[in-house]
């Protein structure tokens, strides 16, 4: 029998993938790489006890959005302070804040980068780039970077040169869909911050308030709100989780000096119950 002739359409064999595959199983589904600085956080988002968030062999988008004043900066900060403490590098992109008020921010939250064996590095900020140069600019950041936090991402978008309209909404989608390719050459972790827009209503799904939604939110393999409840008590959501299971509840936070914690973390009683809603089939 004539063997067939093999012809190269840069399509990729199961067989050229499935050893790596399989003997990474055992981190298959583990988003445990980084901390969020508090346990039950933590295995809220899936991880473990151990952290909440990162792929040990594989690559994170995490979306945090929020409306005004939620806290959504502060949340995000909290989460490159394990990765600093690893001795990791990240490249914070503080487009509203001022790189100043987020070295103060760390400050409160106790943290001395004189005393930290990783570091962190702002984006210069500029303005009149295509959005093509800026998702080239944020790949050559991962070459040395393991954490890159963009804040927000909307200010990337009215910086750039831009047209308005449904081309914008197009050049958007391609910018995330680059981000999405950059991510899972690296496998790194790049946090985005989201303002929220109006048009959803009231009532919407929480992921439809997010501006440019339909194209973050499909390559997230995180989306997280936070928000503030009748009760003037912080929360946060999570809308999607690619790799663990997803959480179908809020988890109530307080924030003491910046930083985030379970609001009823030390009460081991309403850790289990909420245990019980996270993994409703688990005996």
């Amino acid at each position: 029998m004539t063997k067939a002739k093999e012809i190269d359409l840069g399509l990729i064999p199961l067989e050229s993938v499935w050893d790596d595959a399989v003997k990474d199983m055992g981190n298959f589904g583990k988003t445990d790489l980084y901390s969020t600085g508090d346990q039950v956080i933590d295995e809220y988002l899936g991880g473990s006890t151990t952290g909440g968030y990162g792929r040990p062999n594989g690559y994170e988008i995490i979306t945090i959005f929020g409306d005004t004043g939620r806290n959504k900066s502060t949340f995000a900060t909290n989460l490159v302070v394990d990765p600093l403490k690893k001795g990791k590098t990240v490249v914070y992109m503080a487009l509203e804040d001022d790189p100043k008020d987020v070295a103060a921010r760390l400050n409160i939250m106790g943290v001395d980068p004189h005393k930290l064996p990783g570091k962190l590095a702002f984006f210069k900020e500029q303005s009149g780039y295509t959005l093509g140069e800026m998702a080239k600019t944020i790949e050559k950041y991962f070459e040395f970077a393991d954490v890159i936090l963009i804040d927000p991402l909307q200010f990337i978008y009215e910086a750039s040169v831009t047209e308005r309209g449904e081309a914008e909404f197009n050049r958007q989608r391609l910018f995330m869909r680059q981000m999405n390719h950059i991510m899972k050459k690296t496998n790194k972790v790049l946090i985005i911050v989201s303002h929220t827009n109006k048009s959803g209503g009231k009532d919407a799904p929480g992921m439809s308030h997010i501006i440019g939604s339909s194209a973050i939110a499909q390559v997230s393999t995180k989306v997280i709100e936070i928000g503030i409840d009748k009760n003037m008590i912080r929360f946060i959501r999570m809308w999607k989780s690619r790799f663990t299971p997803h959480r179908n509840c809020e988890l109530a936070l307080r924030m003491t000096n910046m930083k985030f914690s379970a609001l009823h973390g030390d009460d081991p009683n309403v850790i289990k119950k909420l245990r019980e809603v996270w993994n409703p089939n688990q005996k």
